[in-house]
């Protein structure tokens, strides 16, 4: 009996993370399976997950050289992951760092810096948006 109700458990759980997944990865496929659409299927079309004919003139058109020359795709992806690989080296060497010592080393106000940090980690990150909306744009830096 106890052999039933755990694969009962097993089986809902497979399916909530079956469920899960389609739930996740759906509009990835709807947005691929529109991209790979014509653009008078895509602007008369009603809604279809699939299109009628699969066409990939919108890349040709999108990495395509009168298009790459004012909107620099590559060039932005390029920018997009330096950016992304240089903060994720960063945080991991200095956050790696900084835990080392805050958990080896006893110093005064170690207890406060801990609370400290856990009441900043309550706050979600959206938080931060406008905030750091309002430093680019007093830098200069905003487009």
């Amino acid at each position: 009996m106890e052999k039933l109700k755990k694969y009962r458990v097993r089986i809902i759980a497979l399916i909530l993370c079956v469920l899960l997944t389609i739930i996740c990865v759906a509009p990835m496929l709807f947005s691929f399976f529109t991209s790979v659409r014509s653009e008078l299927e895509i602007m008369t079309g009603g809604f279809s997950f699939l299109p009628d004919k699969f066409t990939f003139e919108n890349y040709k058109e999108l990495f395509g050289a009168e298009y790459s020359a004012s909107y620099p795709i590559m060039k932005w992806f390029g920018n997009s992951l330096f950016v992304a690989v240089a903060q994720t080296v960063l945080v991991v060497l200095i956050s790696s760092t900084s835990a080392y010592a805050y958990a080896r080393l006893e110093f005064p106000g170690k207890n406060i810096i801990f609370w400290f940090l856990m009441a900043t980690m309550t706050f979600p990150a959206v938080i931060n948006i406008i905030p750091l909306y309002k430093i680019c744009q007093t830098l200069g830096i905003v487009d």
